[in-house]
């Protein structure tokens, strides 16, 4: 159970620490890129808005997606050596 706890909360602070490197630099190629698109660009949309959007869809949608590539593959181990 002591190994369960320590793994979980392992697991928690690493993928914290991954968010938290992936938003920067999203965020910094973000900034970046409407800089290079010009100021037409920044009236349109403004930066914060695009990393809040950015920010929601990593969030929730991502995940899910990473979740459906992974999903099949236990059942599959399980299951491969009966066929």
């Amino acid at each position: 159970m002591a190994v369960r706890w320590f793994c979980t909360a392992m697991a928690g602070r690493e993928s914290f620490l991954a968010s938290r490197s992936v938003k920067k630099a999203l965020r910094r190629r973000i900034c970046d890129r409407l800089l290079r698109l010009g100021p037409s660009c920044a009236q349109r949309v403004s930066p914060s808005e695009v990393v809040q959007q950015l920010k929601a869809y990593f969030g929730a949608c991502l995940p899910q997606f990473f979740y459906s590539l992974l999903a099949p593959l236990p059942p599959f181990v399980l299951l491969f050596p009966i066929s």
